[in-house]
């Protein structure tokens, strides 16, 4: 055993990452950021074409199988690959015996999710969904054997490798959706595409990782990580047990058509929320979770990943939340267009975003058992929320989700962050100048919407000028604002090539909080 933890010591200690945390910080969230801009075009192009080969019938198949195994889906690395990361240190043991329980576990989930298909198409009362149910249980398998190598490359903070993954992972599998839907094979273009994603997920992986684990054995405190794994598997259950709800009720309660409305508006939003919070996620939980024993600095540099993300959700939710008539007809066509205020319902909670850091804070400051309360208390509301919207159809459970958020959000935020570095008052800070330039900006567009429905085809080209245009000028009136655009766009590239001197611009701010 002590060979094989010496051939794999730079997988597991982090003292030579803690030397470099701002470049590896930095370099992580901009090889991400690119990545997934990348991506976002990639996955955006293949699945407009797919929504105009196949029904809004098509998803809402799909959506009623995965309303139900994206809750199990959530259980399938048992919280275990968090703990590779947050650990201070981990052993090759450690890390082999995690592995066999992530791989039994998917397993048995595969099994147990195959075997309930005849249940699944009932309870929904459609027996295609025994074929989708059985081939889309194989991905827990497939999960279960890459969660600790990700894990591994998360915690050596090697995100520009997992970002390239993920993003031919999901370029390949698109292509071969869009060449199977045009051959006609409606739903099982879709079903594929997961199956496809998840194999060649696994297969990228491992073949980055070259990581072997050992023989199944008992390891030296696996107990503790075992405990907090359960935690965390907890808080994940009772989570998308709740987010997954909705679609679950929709499902059987008004069929596939409304369920494929309101799931491609709620998919679209999602792809945004992957595309900004994935990114800062994968950088900020090892690099958060390193800073735990340091408030100050730790504080300083959550603050900093909530203000640089209003700044660019909060903006870009309203102008979705204003245009998302043009925006659906142009992007999904005619046929999609009860999906539009769906879609805006959705863009109006996602300005709460940046300021509900919640799960972040509790996960890298190890209040897992805090965490696992407060998604609980979270979702009983929000299962509540969706019983009652269900009567009102897609429309009413879209609403009942977004009142609840802005309900929620500040008893929320006073019961995870207290005893933690961050403050409520703290997030406002953060947050107030992008909400205000924000809302300036959408009562300009308010106010033009009227004349700019009148330009056809020009409609969205020229009210994105529009919305540039006044929230940098709204912004420009704030004391400091052109300090603080040039920061947030120059920083990070001068953090990264170490020259931000006493006369170069963002120079006032901390060098060891680059975000």
């Amino acid at each position: 055993m002590p060979d094989r933890q010496d051939r794999y010591t730079h997988l597991f200690d982090t003292d030579h990452v803690k030397g470099q945390l701002r470049d590896k910080a930095v370099r992580g969230g901009l090889s991400i950021m690119a990545a997934q801009a990348v991506s976002l075009i990639l996955r955006t192009g293949p699945m407009l074409i797919l929504a105009r080969l196949l029904m809004p019938e098509h998803f809402g198949l799909i959506g009623m199988v995965t309303a139900i195994t994206a809750i199990a889906g959530r259980l399938n690395d048992l919280g275990l690959s968090i703990v590779t990361v947050q650990q201070h240190k981990i052993t090759h043991q450690q890390v082999s015996a995690l592995f066999w329980i992530d791989l039994g576990f998917g397993t048995l989930l595969m099994t147990i999710i195959s075997m309930s298909a005849w249940v699944i198409a009932g309870f929904f009362g459609d027996d295609r969904l025994v074929g989708i149910t059985i081939a889309i249980s194989s991905t827990f398998f497939l999960v279960g054997l890459t969660v600790q190598h990700e894990a591994l490359l998360r915690r050596q903070m090697r995100f520009g490798e997992l970002a390239r993954i993920q993003m031919v992972s999901d370029g390949l599998s698109l292509a071969l959706a869009i060449g199977l839907a045009w051959q006609g094979f409606e739903y099982w273009s879709l079903v594929w595409k997961e199956v496809a994603r998840s194999t060649f997920v696994a297969a990228g992986t491992w073949c980055t990782c070259r990581w072997w684990p050992s023989l199944p054995a008992r390891a030296t405190g696996l107990g503790r990580m075992l405990r907090v794994g359960r935690d965390i598997s907890g808080f994940n259950l009772v989570t998308f047990l709740s987010l997954n709800l909705d679609g679950i009720l929709l499902g059987k309660f008004w069929g596939a058509g409304p369920l494929g409305f309101y799931r491609q508006a709620r998919q679209m939003i999602a792809m945004l929320q992957g595309q900004l919070h994935s990114p800062v996620d994968t950088v900020a939980q090892p690099t958060l979770s390193a800073l735990q024993n340091d408030p100050a600095r730790y504080s300083k540099y959550l603050g900093k990943i909530v203000s640089m993300l209003s700044f660019a959700v909060m903006p870009l939710a309203t102008y979705l939340a204003i245009f998302s008539e043009p925006l659906v007809r142009a992007l999904l066509g005619e046929k999609w267009m009860a999906s539009a205020p769906i879609f805006r319902l959705f863009a109006l909670a996602a300005l709460l975003w940046p300021a509900s850091p919640r799960h972040l804070v509790m996960i890298t400051c190890g209040k897992t058992v805090r965490n696992f309360w407060y998604s609980l208390m979270a979702a009983l509301l929000l299962s509540l929320a969706f019983i009652i919207g269900t009567f009102w159809g897609p429309i009413g459970v879209a609403a009942a989700y977004t009142i609840t958020a802005y309900v929620w959000l500040l008893p929320s935020l006073w019961y995870c962050l207290r005893d933690t570095p961050v403050s409520i008052r703290g997030i406002v800070r953060a947050v107030r100048i992008p909400a205000c330039c924000s809302a300036a900006m959408g009562l300009v567009l308010l106010l033009a919407s009227p004349e700019l429905s009148k330009s056809g085809s020009l409609e969205i080209p020229l009210s994105l000028a529009l919305a540039v245009l006044s929230y940098v000028g709204v912004w420009l009136l704030f004391p400091g604002g052109m300090g603080m655009l040039a920061e947030y766009f120059t920083y990070p590239l001068l953090s990264l090539r170490g020259r931000a001197g006493p006369n170069r611009v963002g120079a006032r701010l901390d060098p060891d909080i680059s975000f």
